[in-house]
């Protein structure tokens, strides 16, 4: 791929916004995807944690963590290396090397996945009798094996629809299809007896059904592209990919290890509990990682174009917009704990103090912005394994200092620690590369709103006796949604934000008109 980059395009037009609004309404997009996602496996999650108890589900989240795992090593990297060179070779209108790009990651992904897939039949019985002390975990690493090509496939084909900018059609495949598949499964397996055997076959088939959606949207948004002759530039995919492979193989070693250490350690009952307390504390990554995603094709087409200026626009608005969104949503899980884990069923409600200690650090990452995605698709890859393997580095030395010590707290305490110092590392960071920070002069707007809803948490909290009951917590939280939506109305939005609400206002209207 040529290295050369044009110069940066004037943007006093307004075209400036233009590039927000793509990634406002690709984020919108995914967000939408990932909140119907996450409510559904959330319903999943408490549907497993009753019908298995902590014991079995630990065996099945043991399971399905080694499936990811294995899914992740067998990729090389090749799915985010499509998010960058599908994006930049459609920019450029480049069929034929779009096409040959495509043909060395499917042929990549597949052959490394079957490989994983192969090694875990192998090693199946040595990991369950072993390593865990677990024989009933043989036949659910059966399951592992089958899901780990279907996995990799989807995931590939998820970051190609990023990288054509299809953020509505990446939703649907990973987003809508998968979860429903799986609930509609899940509803079977309730019917027919629930084993955590049974929960295995029905996420193997859910995404085999959102591998087969993904590719056929990403085959119909090739064949919007123009035609040429197909160039395979293996080194370069190679060159770009296999850096985020390993550091994706530090990043297993990172998140992988708490459930094992768990299971090793301790027993499979702290294992479900602590993949419910992260379950929990995912709720308020939804926009974080959609704006993520979303940001990831456009500042590669901005750096391809030597426009930092608009990539420094884009990291100060798009902080405050996950600041904003995430505010709310961590509140109400750390001041209302015991209500969380309690719909997951009383074997769980244990995990209460544990679970307020991981949301902080889903609110660490939110508050620090979107650097990961800046220095990822800027090309800065030695940088990109560096922090990887600090990442890893620190978060191992936590987990395996404090998880024989403090249990699940251990874990939790770990989590934070990790995730605030990358965080805090990628920020100077940017500011060295870039000299843009994460937050502007407008971030008090979020930070006084979000004072005003925990002031109100606070008093939910004083008047009630015990736990609120799911309706009573459902009602509580879109209140304090509310009122937080309220006060940034008062506040008043930024120039930026109020121009994407009117786009959409007027989006909106021209669709009512056009009935």
């Amino acid at each position: 791929m040529s290295t050369e980059s044009p110069a940066p395009p004037d943007r006093s037009n307004g075209s400036g916004r233009t590039e927000l609004a793509t990634v406002a309404k690709g984020a919108g997009f995914l967000a939408a995807g990932r909140v119907f996602s996450m409510a559904v496996r959330l319903v999943m999650a408490v549907m497993l944690a009753r019908w298995l108890g902590a014991d079995d589900y630990g065996l099945y989240i043991l399971a399905i963590s080694i499936a990811f795992s294995a899914s992740a090593l067998g990729s090389f990297g090749l799915d985010t290396g499509m998010e960058r060179y599908v994006a930049v070779e459609t920019g450029r209108d480049d069929g034929g090397a779009l096409r040959g790009a495509l043909q060395v990651g499917i042929a990549g992904t597949l052959a490394g996945s079957l490989v994983m897939a192969g090694v875990i039949v192998l090693l199946r019985d040595t990991l369950a009798n072993d390593l865990f002390d677990e024989p009933d975990l043989v036949p659910l690493l059966t399951i592992t094996a089958l899901l780990v090509p279907l996995l990799a496939m989807s995931t590939f084909g998820f970051a190609t629809l990023i990288g054509f900018k299809r953020m509505g059609h990446g939703a649907i495949a990973r987003d809508v299809v998968q979860p429903l598949a799986r609930l509609v499964l899940l509803g079977a397996v309730w019917i027919a007896g629930a084993t955590a055997f049974r929960a295995g076959m029905a996420i193997a088939v859910s995404y085999l059904a959102a591998c087969v959606i993904a590719y056929r949207l990403v085959m119909r948004a090739v064949d919007s592209t123009s035609p040429g002759p197909i160039r395979r530039e293996v080194r370069d995919i190679a060159a770009f990919s296999l850096p985020f492979w390993f550091t994706g193989v530090l990043r297993i070693a990172r998140t992988r290890l708490q459930p094992v250490l768990l299971g090793v350690v301790g027993t499979t009952a702290n294992v479900g509990i602590f993949s419910v307390i992260t379950s929990a504390s995912l709720l308020g990554r939804a926009a974080t990682l959609s704006i993520n995603k979303a940001l990831r094709p456009t500042v590669a087409q901005l750096h391809d174009a030597g426009d930092h200026a608009e990539i420094g626009r884009l990291y100060a608005t798009t902080t405050r917009w996950t600041l904003a969104v995430n505010l709310p949503i961590v509140l109400v899980i750390a001041l209302l704990p015991e209500s969380i884990l309690g719909v997951f069923g009383p074997n769980f409600t244990t995990g209460t103090s544990a679970l307020v200690v991981v949301v902080l650090a889903e609110l660490a990452g939110a508050a620090t912005g979107m650097s990961g995605p800046i220095i990822a698709m800027s090309g800065h890859n030695r940088l990109k394994v560096i922090n990887s393997f600090v990442w890893m580095a620190v978060s191992i030395a936590a987990n395996v200092i404090l998880i024989p010590i403090w249990g699940l707290m251990g874990a939790a305490v770990a989590v934070v620690i990790s995730t605030s110092s990358i965080n805090i590392i990628r920020v100077v960071e940017i500011w060295v590369l870039y000299r843009v920070l994460p937050w502007d002069r407008h971030i008090w707007k979020p930070l006084s709103a979000g004072v005003t809803a925990a002031s109100a948490l606070v008093l939910v909290r004083a008047a009630t006796d015990g736990p609120l009951s799911p309706l009573a917590l459902a009602a509580t939280a879109i209140g304090v949604a509310g009122l937080f939506l309220a006060v940034v109305a008062i506040l008043g939005f930024e120039e930026d934000d109020q121009d994407i609400i009117d786009r959409l206002r007027a989006k909106f209207s021209l669709r009512v008109r056009g009935r």
